[in-house]
Order: structure tokens, then C-alpha cells, then sequence
């Protein structure tokens, strides 16, 4: 059975957040995805199987697992499984896919950048406030003190499909936290599933998996929980970009761009269309306030046409009932100056190897 190795929310191969995609398996048992996803040893993988006719191909359903169990959704496996779809499947430089997870349908546009390149927009739909827990005894569950909470922000419960308890940290608590105990039982009785601690500061945030083994190096759907935080809490601005970082403790630092905006209704990707050349060279931090910085994922896979994975949306109830937040991947490619034809720039990348062959993986009986 082949299947892709992709890097995504990095500039740089072997780098920013790993994983593994298996673009055809309908054949396996969830107890075998379990497993190569433990043998793999990749924060998580993503299965896709056919979710429609065959003709199709656009839409899919996805199972995501960590190293202990299937998730109800996940952030870069979904942004990293349109680009090999797009790789795969993709006609136009533009395409649209519809990815069904146990939590919700989500839809990714995907936009060819280059040769293996990619950019996504991931729609993570609307995110829920599901309460603020007393912060005694938080701190303690990552070897921090009270004090080293941020005074001015309150730990609260976020959802976009994941529970997310996002704690608000200061200083060099980032630096020195660490998970003491497991997580499972401590977040179950706030309502969480899961734990993000933001330096809301310096926009930069870690997360664990809830034994404390190992820590993910960026957390797509945890950025988005961050985001609608962010915006709920004032600290970011509506349809503002910010570029939030994780993975520094890891030795792979990464880049999420995200966006919380306003929207009377949940945002539709635009259908498929050809892409115009542009005029302006794309990737780093552009230099004006208007563009958008993104993530870029690579990876090695079978010879795939130019193509790439895409941003994500968060919808936030506080504001008019609905907001996004968007995941972009742009690949480093010096300083990006406003292009007056956007939007005709896709982002991102999914390398194909030197070889041109795919991995192949033995698959458990």
C-alpha cells in the first residue's frame, strides 16, 4: 500500500509537522490504521476512503488517528490530504474538496503552486465557548505557578471539533512548561479533550498529546480554537492576519497564518477555476497589511503534477454568529509585494521525492 509523506506549516523539507497520507484505504480495518500509525510514528496519519461514487473524486472521508486512538478532527492531516488529492486527482490549478471527519464536513481549496507545491484554505467551520474553568490547579498540570498565567486573559474551553482548554501563559512559562501528570482526566472535568497553552503576546503556543511523550510541533486545529480566542478576547483584529508559531521546543519551528473575520454566514469555497500568472514573486510575510502569510507543507509522494495544500476558516458566534480563521501555506520565495491581480497566487507545496516513486508501508493483518 502506497502512501505520502508530507511536511506541512515549514518552508523546508524534513521539517515544520509530518504525516503520513494514505490516498486509497478503503481496504483497512481501523485497527490496522492504528497501527501503522503507531509503526509510522508520526504525530498522526490521515486514511482516506471513498465517501460517493467513484466518480467523484472531490470528496472523501477521512479517518485521523494519533498514537492513541482516531480523532474527530484534525487541522494539517485535512490540509495535507487535499494537496495529495490535488496531486492525484487535480485538473486545474484550482480545485475544491469536500473532506467528511466524525466531527463534521469540511471543505479545502487547493491551489498548484509549482511543481509537488500546494496551498490549502481549510473551512474548520464555526468554533463554540464552552465555558471558562476556575484556574486553580491548571498551572500544576505543566509544572507552572499560578502567577505565570496571563492576568489579562481567562482560560476557556474552544471547539471547532476538537475541545480545546486554551491556557494563557506569560513570560517564559512557554519555555519551562511540561506535562506533569496525565492529561486525560484533569481536561475531562472541565469538558476538554485537549490542551493549547498560548503566550498570547508573543502569538506562540504548544501542545502535548495528554501523556506528555510527545509534543506536536503545530497543531492545526488547535490554531484555530487560538484564533477565535483571540479574536473573542480582543487581541487580534476581525479579518486581521497573525501568524502564530509552535514547534520551537521541538527543534521544528512552524508558521500558522491564521484569520478570525466576521461573515453573516459560513465562508464557501469558490468553485474550481484556472489560475492567471502572477506578476509578483510570493511567499515571505508580504509587505503590506492586505497579504497573507502562509505555510507551506512538503513531503515525499509519487510524481504528482505541481499542486498544493490549502487555508482554513473558524467561525466564532460572539461575531454575527459566525468568523473564520485561515491556515495558508506559502513557499519562502523572498519578499511578497501586493499582486494586482489576486487572488491568482496558490500557496504552499507537497515535494515529490528525488526518486519519483511513492513509500509503499506493510500493512498489518
Amino acid at each position: 500500500m502506497h502512501y505520502h509523506h508530507v511536511d506541512v506549516f515549514t518552508g523546508h523539507p524534513y521539517s515544520g509537522n509530518s504525516l503520513a497520507v494514505f490516498p486509497e484505504a478503503d481496504a483497512l480495518t481501523g485497527r490496522q490504521m492504528q497501527a501503522v500509525t503507531r509503526e509510522l510514528r508520526h504525530f498522526e496519519s490521515v486514511f482516506l476512503l471513498r465517501d460517493g461514487a467513484p466518480a467523484h473524486p472531490r470528496r472523501a472521508r477521512a479517518r485521523v488517528f494519533d498514537l492513541t486512538g482516531e480523532l474527530d478532527f484534525a487541522g494539517h492531516p485535512l490540509i495535507g490530504a487535499a494537496a495529495v488529492l490535488h496531486a492525484l486527482h487535480g485538473a486545474a490549478d484550482r480545485e475544491a474538496w469536500t473532506l467528511r471527519v466524525p466531527a463534521r464536513t469540511v471543505e479545502v481549496i487547493t491551489e498548484r503552486r509549482g511543481p509537488g507545491r500546494y496551498a490549502s484554505l481549510l473551512d474548520q467551520g464555526a468554533a463554540a465557548f464552552l465555558g471558562r474553568p476556575d484556574p486553580h490547579g491548571l498551572t500544576a498540570l505543566f509544572a507552572l505557578e499560578p502567577g505565570d498565567l496571563d492576568p489579562g486573559l481567562p482560560p476557556e474551553v474552544v471547539s471547532t471539533g476538537l475541545r480545546y482548554l486554551v491556557l494563557p501563559v506569560r513570560g517564559d512559562a512557554l519555555a519551562r512548561a511540561r506535562v506533569t501528570v496525565p492529561l486525560d482526566g484533569p481536561l475531562a472535568r472541565i469538558g476538554a479533550q485537549f490542551a493549547y497553552l498560548l503566550d498570547a503576546a508573543a502569538l506562540e503556543g504548544r501542545h502535548w498529546n495528554n501523556d506528555g511523550v510527545l509534543e506536536d510541533v503545530a497543531t492545526g486545529s488547535g490554531a484555530g480554537c487560538a484564533a477565535a480566542y483571540l479574536r473573542r478576547h480582543g487581541r487580534i483584529g476581525a479579518g486581521e492576519p497573525a501568524l502564530l508559531r509552535q514547534g520551537r521546543f521541538t527543534g521544528r519551528p512552524s508558521e500558522m497564518s491564521v484569520i478570525a473575520a466576521p461573515t453573516t454566514g459560513r465562508p464557501r469555497p469558490r468553485p474550481s477555476r484556472p489560475s492567471r500568472p502572477c506578476r509578483w514573486p510570493t511567499g515571505r510575510k508580504p509587505s503590506d497589511r492586505t497579504g497573507r502569510r502562509v505555510h507551506e507543507a512538503r513531503g515525499q509522494g509519487p510524481a504528482a503534477r505541481p499542486g498544493g495544500p490549502a487555508p482554513g476558516h473558524i467561525g466564532t458566534p460572539e461575531f454575527a454568529n459566525s468568523a473564520r480563521t485561515r491556515h495558508q501555506l506559502f513557499p519562502p520565495r523572498g519578499p511578497l509585494k501586493r499582486c494586482p491581480r489576486q487572488p491568482c497566487c496558490p500557496t504552499g507545496e507537497l515535494p515529490t521525492g528525488s526518486d519519483g516513486t511513492s513509500h509503499r508501508v506493510a500493512v498489518p493483518s
